[in-house]
């Protein structure tokens, strides 16, 4: 994401450094308040080491990860909301000549001198390095599959959305802490019409590499209405691809292959369960040698899933979701409050209990929908905490070939 403005751009030499730490060595520097002001950030971060820093960034969730990479590194972080001058000029006082305002990634060039040094270490805007992206189907999608125009990408916000997927792929988010072992591949929601890549995939990824975990983003294709068989059908496609893409590669980034899950929210959490349950039937022919590796998930996990039940008077599980004892242990977090009924979860369990898979349900009673982890008042903000000490229960089951 920051090649853009890096080391051969034009506005690096004026910090030369090229990580967090060198960053933090910087000598005092200030900007121009006009400049800083048409970028009309919504959060301000403050350091002191032993100077005092001033961030804005472009949200609250974006100022709570550079806080959150700052401390570990020593700072005393504080984070402040605002977006006026009236807002920002008692830290500027607190901060005096010293100041240094470092602006976020969506600012204009002019003003992105800092915004290389501190993406390294801090994935700044959430969004991960091209080197990291794995293409699906480097021999293109299976039948031919393709949409027309070019892939759509949409910010509101705090929110991006991706729609018109032609080349789906892995965006792989290293282990920033000792690696467990374990691998999870997010998949984001979106009601099967696009994808929520921001809160529903990098920000998790980014979470659970911060705890040791292999985290994988899978920008899944969209299914074309009118043409394709059904909506999951290219969807599971790339599912099943990316699991075992994962798996085949699992040595060479020490994974166990055999601690491969997958995950999603919403449509994602739909899925993630039917790559769940389906791993027995190939969604597409082999294309090469990753194919000949499982591409079961060893669990999954369901964040308010969609669509894992029909009917409205007596619903019964999703048809193309065969529930059998070959599935593996399957984690659920939803809330009462969800406009995706909680019984969507909670017949899906009962199912997995019935067949014998091991299964975790976490009910709360308010949440809404489509919050990842953005929710910081309601219970169910715990729900990465009970979702990690779940995954790290598990036992690992021998590899399959």
């Amino acid at each position: 994401m920051f090649n853009q403005y890096g080391s051969r751009g034009p506005l690096f030499p004026y910090l030369r450094c090229s990580s967090v730490a060198e960053l933090a060595q910087l000598p005092p520097r200030a900007l121009n308040w006009k400049k800083i002001a048409k970028a009309a950030p919504s959060c301000w971060v403050t350091l002191a080491r032993p100077r005092t820093d001033i961030f804005p960034a472009r949200s609250a969730v974006n100022g709570r990860r550079i806080a959150d990479a700052f401390r570990k590194i020593g700072f005393e972080v504080s984070c402040f909301k605002g977006v006026s001058k009236e807002a920002v000029t008692p830290l500027l006082r607190l901060a005096g000549p010293s100041a240094l305002l470092c602006p976020s990634m969506n600012l204009p060039a002019r003003l992105l001198p800092f915004a290389y040094a501190a993406a390294a270490s801090l994935a700044f805007a959430g969004e991960p390095e091209a080197s990291k992206v794995i293409p699906l189907w480097p021999t293109g999608n299976p039948g031919g599959w393709s949409v027309e125009g070019e892939e759509i990408r949409e910010e509101d916000g705090d929110i991006i959305r991706i729609r018109n997927v032609n080349n789906p792929e892995l965006t792989y988010f290293a282990p920033s802490a000792e690696s467990t072992g374990q691998a999870m591949i997010v998949c984001p929601g979106g009601g099967y019409n696009i994808l929520a890549i921001d809160h529903e995939g990098w920000e998790i990824a980014q979470w659970l590499a911060e705890r040791g975990v292999h985290a994988f983003v899978l920008k899944y294709r969209l299914p074309r209405k009118d043409r394709d068989p059904s909506r999951h059908h290219a969807p599971l496609q790339d599912a099943q691809r990316a699991l075992r893409l994962v798996r085949a590669g699992a040595a060479a980034l020490e994974i166990d292959p055999a601690r491969i899950g997958i995950m999603g929210f919403s449509a994602g959490g739909h899925l993630a369960a039917a790559a769940a349950v389906n791993a027995a039937a190939d969604a597409y022919a082999p294309v090469d040698e990753a194919d000949e590796v499982s591409g079961r998930p060893d669990f999954a996990a369901l964040i308010y899933p969609a669509y894992l039940i029909s009917g409205k008077d007596d619903p019964v599980i999703a048809p193309e979701l065969p529930v059998g004892d070959s599935a593996p242990p399957v984690f659920f977090a939803h809330t009462g409050d969800d406009p995706i009924p909680a019984e969507s979860s909670i017949y899906f369990y009962l199912a997995l209990r019935k067949a014998g898979v091991p299964a975790e349900l976490h009910l709360y009673p308010k949440g809404g929908h489509g919050y990842g982890l953005r929710n910081e008042t309601d219970q169910i903000r715990f729900w990465p905490e009970r979702m990690l000490e779940w995954m790290r229960s598990l036992p690992a089951p021998p590899a399959e070939d």
